[in-house]
């Protein structure tokens, strides 16, 4: 069992290398990585302590706390549920739309789904 485990691996490493030559994956450096970040409209999670994101981090970063993005996710009530173990799991969560107003407040939420045309109606009643 362990040698087939071992077959499958060496198998996996050898198609991700590929991809990654041939392939749209593309390997990014740290410096690469950061000068994309730098200059775009991404905001990058840093979960890294106070201490260590204060020590150096990416221009756009934000540090938040897991107690933080407990509180985002209560606040704007999204589902989240890792399910699986180890490096094998995926996350079930809920998806919607938030419109932001200019406070940051939400003023209305769109369920997976929604009909863009409904939501243009209600940002241009908010507008006028």
């Amino acid at each position: 069992i362990l040698f087939i485990a071992l077959v499958i691996l060496v198998f996996l490493i050898i198609n991700l290398e590929t991809k990654s030559l041939f392939g749209k994956i593309h390997k990014l450096s740290c410096d690469e990585l950061t000068k994309l970040l730098n200059n775009s409209k991404i905001n990058l999670i840093d979960f890294r302590t106070a201490e260590e994101f204060n020590s150096g981090h990416i221009v756009t970063a934000k540090n938040l706390s897991l107690e933080d993005i407990e509180k985002i996710a209560r606040q704007y009530k999204i589902f989240r549920l890792k399910v699986g173990e180890g490096v094998s799991y995926t996350i079930d969560h809920s998806s919607a739309i938030y419109l932001v107003d200019k406070k940051g407040d939400v003023r209305l939420r769109y369920p997976y789904g929604f009909k863009i045309e409904e939501i243009v109606e209600d940002i241009k009643k908010l507008i006028d």
